[in-house]
């Protein structure tokens, strides 16, 4: 029976291990690892730049209240923003005032589109207006603020003949206005006076100014011929005033003679 023999078995072959990586460098590095990996989070920053000048907007400091020739107790904040409302920052502001010092007729923003404007108000009492203007904008904006009289700084006495109330020239009885003006000479309202004469009745002998700075009174001159003085003040400070008038000298009395007839003529 013939033989064949077997053929020769092999040996399991061994496996290498698996290469390590080179170490990596300093600085920035691709990873090319399994999809398995986590993402590391990108943040990415943009900022939106304000497109042109299309309005100006007060935000505060409008109605203000100030006495004549005094500065606003807080300044006009305005800002300049675009079409979608954001501000404008370095846009070129022009102001210009009907009265009174501005503490700069050109301003610029800031990085908020704001401007502030410092006011000293003009010497004339009443309204003042504020006019805001930006180049390309065609709205000029106003702002009006109100300017009230200074305290009382002058005392005098009109003696012009009012409407209704005649006086006759050269009579005892003289219809006066006192009028109350500040420093600039606005009339001052709501000023308490009282008045005196050193001869005479002064009616009223207290009064207070009216919107015009007036108050109306009478003066009945005394009997005495001569010079006469109608005092006034203004409470509370040191302001007076004088008038001064001439009492007429009175007219000599004339007596009517009487003719008796005598009996049996």
């Amino acid at each position: 029976m013939p033989f064949t023999a077997a053929p020769p078995r092999s040996s399991p072959r061994r496996q290498a291990p698996p290469e390590r990586p080179p170490p990596r460098a300093a600085g920035e590095h691709t990873d090319r690892g399994p999809a398995s990996r986590a993402l590391v989070p990108v943040t990415l920053t943009a900022k939106a730049l304000p497109g042109a000048p299309d309005a100006v907007l007060v935000e505060s400091g409008a109605k203000q209240r100030a006495t004549a020739g005094a500065e606003l107790a807080k300044p006009v904040v305005v800002r300049v923003v675009d079409a979608n409302g954001s501000g404008v920052a370095d846009a070129e502001l022009e102001v210009s005032a009907s009265a009174g010092i501005l503490s700069d007729t050109v301003l610029r923003t800031d990085s908020l589109g704001r401007a502030r404007i410092t006011w000293t108000m003009g010497r004339s009492a009443g309204p003042h207006t504020l006019g805001l203007h930006v180049e390309g904008v065609k709205k000029v904006v106003k702002i009006v603020v109100t300017a009230r009289a200074a305290a009382p700084a002058n005392l005098s006495f009109d003696d012009a003949i009012r409407p209704g109330k005649p006086s006759r020239s050269g009579g005892r009885t003289k219809r006066l206005s006192a009028v109350v003006t500040d420093l600039y000479g606005n009339p001052v309202p709501d000023a308490r006076m009282s008045f005196k004469a050193t001869s005479g009745t002064v009616n009223p002998r207290r009064a207070m100014s009216d919107a015009r700075g007036r108050a109306e009174l009478t003066w009945k001159m005394g009997t005495k011929p001569g010079e006469q003085v109608l005092s006034g003040a203004v409470a509370a400070t040191d302001v007076r005033g004088d008038y001064t008038a001439e009492a007429p000298t009175a007219a000599p009395v004339r007596k009517t003679a009487s003719l008796k007839s005598k009996a049996g003529s």
